[in-house]
């Protein structure tokens, strides 16, 4: 978005410097165009010099080379023919001369001229090298001949008759020329002087008033401003905040009357919400000031029921501590009867073992009876056997008669032998029979003794479980208890300490209800001085 353009303090000031630099610029330029001009003027009065004093010095020179010609002219008079001739001074003289006038015409052929100027320099070059030609006849004609001498003599004569002024004449009106120019040089350098000086009078008259004139609005623009802000500055020192200035200017002093408006606006409502703020910190004191007595009465009920609690937690910190000692007793007992229980599950295990060892010992014997009767079955039918064998010996023998009674005698022997034996085994028999039965109740007393050491040993496993239980409950609630101690310890330390930090937070709220109070009054003044000022 395009600014509007203002004409700023800076804007003035570089505009007026812009206009002085521009006047001055031009007399500048004009200076220098002046200079040039004059020196120009100087140049060609200088060279008009230079082209005077030429032509002055080839006038001179020529009046003395007539001079000198005329001394010599004399001398051809009076026939002093034998001291006429090339080397003869007054020869010389005019011959050098006659070179001098030639450098001096070219030197002002040389120079700037004027077309009328050029040509009397041409007709005196002219002239100049007529009467060197003549001149150089004449003194070449010159003898002891006296009729040729007279003859020359007569003919340069009448020649200098016609033309001995033209070449001097030429020269006078030359000079004249010169003259004219000179006094224009001299006019036009005298024109360029006074018009330079009153060109660069206008300028400077012209560059002081633009920068008096700026410097008056400047100044003047300030001079207001400044008196407006002195005046809004008095205003607002007697305290008056409603006070605005007005905008004098449209550059950076007019800025600074809309910045005080703006800040006195910011001011007015910066004491406005003060005096709220104010306000409503005197209500928050007088309450937390309020609040403040009443938390330091309750902070010290407070006190007074944690130093009562204190005494309480270390009485409890007593009596866990007793029941603690009877905890710790009472595991040393349980441990106690836990390592006799473990004992005897020990020993109702052995002996389960022992039975069961018994029991399979026992088993072996009703094993080794039946065996046994096993054989005495085989042994009794073996005597049964012989006594059937020994029968029919004995039919034999009777049947051989006396061949056969001896025979017969061992088979009644053998017979007997039989009967004998199968009493014998018989008796076997029957005890082995009554050692099985017997075997077969020890049996069954040694499978019962088994299953009762089996039960008291499952018990005294219960038991010795139940007992290792009850050890670690009651070593946990050792633990537990002694730790309850120590906590109980630690709560009645910290109840003394919180009593202690409950009084002393009691005085600091009691600093606290002053330090409110004070600053409640505090406040009450701010306001009252606040709405002294006019907002």
């Amino acid at each position: 978005m395009n600014k509007k353009f203002r004409f700023t303090i800076a804007v003035k000031t570089a505009l007026a410097s812009v206009i002085v630099a521009v006047l001055l610029l031009i007399m500048l330029i004009y200076m220098i165009i002046s200079v040039q001009a004059y020196g120009g003027a100087f140049r060609t009065e200088n060279d008009n010099f230079k082209n005077i004093s030429a032509i002055e010095d080839s006038r001179l020179t020529w009046i003395g080379m007539r001079a000198e010609e005329s001394k010599l002219a004399t001398q051809v008079q009076t026939w002093e023919l034998t001291a006429v001739g090339a080397d003869n001074p007054n020869a010389t003289a005019v011959a050098t001369a006659l070179e001098r006038v030639d450098s001096d015409l070219k030197q002002l052929e040389a120079s700037p001229l004027t077309g009328e100027q050029k040509q009397m320099v041409s007709d005196m070059e002219t002239a100049a090298a007529e009467y060197a030609k003549r001149w150089q006849a004449f003194i070449t004609n010159v003898s002891t001949d006296r009729v040729a001498t007279a003859a020359a003599a007569d003919e340069f004569g009448i020649w200098q008759t016609d033309h001995a002024y033209e070449f001097s004449d030429t020269a006078a009106k030359l000079l004249n020329t010169y003259g004219e120019r000179s006094q224009n040089a001299a006019s036009l350098r005298d024109k360029i002087e006074k018009t330079a000086i009153a060109f660069a009078g206008v300028l400077l008259v012209v560059g002081l008033v633009i920068a008096i004139f700026s410097t008056k609005r400047i100044v003047n623009s300030l001079t207001r401003a400044s008196q407006v802000l002195s005046e809004g500055m008095d205003m607002l020192a007697e305290g008056d905040f409603t006070v605005e200035v007005p905008r004098v200017s449209s550059d950076e002093v007019g800025d600074m009357s809309e910045e005080f408006n703006s800040a006195m606006g910011r001011m007015r409502e910066g004491i406005r919400s003060t005096v709220v703020s104010a306000q409503e910190v005197m209500g928050v004191t007088r309450d937390i000031s309020e609040g403040s007595r009443g938390a330091v009465e309750a902070a010290r009920r407070g006190a007074d029921y944690i130093n009562s609690g204190a005494a309480a937690a270390e009485q409890v910190s007593h009596s866990i501590q007793t029941v603690a000692a009877g905890a710790e007793q009472m595991s040393a007992s349980i441990r106690e009867i836990s390592a006799n229980a473990n004992s005897a599950a020990e020993v109702a295990k052995e002996a389960s073992e022992v039975a069961v060892q018994t029991n399979e010992t026992v088993a072996k014997l009703g094993e080794s009876s039946r065996e046994i009767g096993e054989v005495i079955g085989t042994i009794t039918a073996v005597a049964e056997q012989t006594n059937l064998l020994a029968l029919n010996a004995t039919i034999e023998a009777a049947r051989a008669g006396d061949a056969g009674r001896g025979f017969a005698v061992v088979a009644s022997e053998v017979k007997d032998l039989a009967a004998e034996t199968g009493r014998a085994t018989e008796d076997v028999a029957l005890k082995v029979e009554q050692i099985q039965l017997d075997t077969q109740a020890a049996v069954s007393a040694i499978e019962e003794i088994s299953g009762i050491i089996a039960s008291i040993n499952d018990y005294q496993t219960t038991i010795a479980a139940a007992v290792e239980e009850q050890t670690a409950t009651t070593n946990e609630m050792s633990r537990s208890v002694s730790e309850a101690a120590d906590s109980s310890t630690t709560i009645a330390e910290n109840v003394a300490h919180i009593a202690k930090q409950t009084s002393e937070l009691a005085d600091r709220f009691t600093g606290v209800d002053e330090k409110m109070g004070r600053l409640s009054g505090q406040s009450q003044d701010l306001v009252s001085r606040l709405n002294e000022l006019k907002h």
